[in-house]
């Protein structure tokens, strides 16, 4: 199977938390403030904290992939060659200016969830909460 169809099969997420550690870490994206952010592996998502949670998405979730067509075509930028989103900048423009401008174009698709390649930078922001499984326990 090779990367892009992978990453489409892709829908089971995880986050890492500290247990009893209400704090949240500082968000840089505007338009995710609020938002839950999950990593697609454990590894990423221990990078938050030991504690791991698995969430996945029910077989309805709309979820746009950064690796996908239809994401660039959505955010109007040509795919760069090693695919990372801070390689299709603008004059003037911050990686965290695209991100967001992603992030509300996502949103506003009516996605469910936007999922970065970029794994431990980005991650993989939930924006229905009501389209995924919270502490999925694989029954």
């Amino acid at each position: 199977m090779n990367w892009y169809k992978k990453s489409q099969t892709q829908r089971t997420f995880y986050r890492g938390t500290i247990p009893g550690e209400i704090i949240r870490i500082k968000e840089p994206f505007e338009s995710a403030k609020g938002l839950t952010f999950v990593a697609r592996s454990p590894e990423s998502a221990q990078n938050y904290g030991t504690s791991l949670e698995t969430i996945v998405a029910k077989p309805e979730a709309k979820i746009l992939y950064s690796e996908s067509p239809d994401f660039w075509k959505l955010i109007k930028r040509r795919r760069p060659p090693n695919g990372y989103i801070g390689s299709a900048l603008r004059s003037k423009e911050t990686t965290i200016d695209v991100v967001n401008d992603a992030i509300a174009k996502a949103k506003a698709a009516n996605y469910d969830a936007l999922s970065f390649e970029q794994d431990s930078d980005i991650g993989t922001i939930l924006f229905n909460e009501d389209a995924f499984i919270r502490n999925f326990n694989g029954v």
